[in-house]
């Protein structure tokens, strides 16, 4: 995929660990995003990482999202090429564009419709959390869910996807050939992205709409 250079705007007061969480979310949001993006590749590199964790806990979605990192060949890997901490500031990146294209219309369609997928996500989880979902093992080859179960995960899927602004939601699907992994997955990726809209809410990240209108500038003209 073609890469180049894209600029994170940054502004305000930035704490010590903002310089950590920041980037390392980000570069979760990026390999699930190239994932997707490279599923339909001849020898794709992330069937695996996608269909051998049991999700029964926090540890699968830590250990998945390393994966999928290294998984991506390096040349791909988003390389901070510069940093000019200043209020306005940025983060220059190498990365493929497509990618990182991806996060800035993803991320504004959040920032802007917040209050309704939180409410959205809110919904999902305490259905999810009722139907005891949380506790099958993935790896249990004999599990199954019942009708009623698999509507609700397709749908769930579907309305949080819709809600996210997810560019290809049917690849996620091909890629775990399971819909209850595939929620679960997309639940963990919503978690992820909260926090960097957490970013954008105080301030500290501005998203930039085509290179050229702000998020902000955009807001007023609705």
């Amino acid at each position: 995929m073609e890469t180049g250079s894209h600029k994170i705007q940054i502004e305000g007061r930035w704490e010590i660990r903002d310089l950590y969480l920041f980037p390392h979310r980000y570069a979760e949001i990026y390999s699930f995003l190239y994932a997707l993006a490279t599923e339909d590749s001849q020898e794709n590199l992330f069937d695996q990482t996608f269909q051998k964790y049991p999700w029964q806990g926090g540890y699968s979605a830590v250990n998945f999202y390393d994966a999928l990192y290294g998984a991506i060949p390096r040349e791909d890997r988003p390389q901070i090429k510069r940093i000019e901490y200043a209020s306005p500031g940025f983060i220059e990146l190498g990365a493929v564009i497509l990618i990182v294209t991806q996060i800035d219309k993803i991320l504004t369609t959040a920032f802007k419709t917040w209050d309704r997928l939180d409410r959205i996500y809110d919904g999902i989880h305490k259905r999810y959390t009722k139907r005891r979902l949380a506790k099958l093992n993935l790896k249990d080859r004999e599990r199954k869910l019942v009708e009623e179960d698999l509507r609700f995960v397709t749908e769930a899927c579907k309305d949080l996807s819709e809600a996210i602004g997810l560019e290809n939601p049917a690849a996620l699907n091909k890629l775990t050939g399971d819909p209850l992994a595939s929620l679960k997955i997309l639940m963990a990726f919503y978690r992820r992205l909260r926090e960097l809209v957490y970013f954008v809410h105080e301030g500290k990240v501005r998203i930039t709409r085509g290179g050229e209108k702000r998020l902000d500038e955009a807001k007023k003209n609705e």
